[in-house]
């Protein structure tokens, strides 16, 4: 997985990126639910809203 991760990450300098509104929240729970099998049964809170930020197309794995 962190081998296709890098060669996915590579590939993204000889496309055109272009810049939209992303949302940190979706990134953030998408993080949460990658995580969910390790985190199993513990208690753990987000305690921060955070706001839209202007960057590349977030596209998740």
């Amino acid at each position: 997985m962190l081998i296709d991760d890098l060669l996915s990450f590579s590939r993204m300098g000889r496309n055109e990126m272009s810049e939209s509104q992303v949302d940190l929240n979706e990134v953030v729970q998408d993080v949460i639910q990658e995580g969910r099998s390790e985190t199993e049964g513990r208690d753990i809170q987000r305690h921060r809203h955070w706001p839209g930020q202007c960057g590349p197309d977030y596209q998740p794995a």
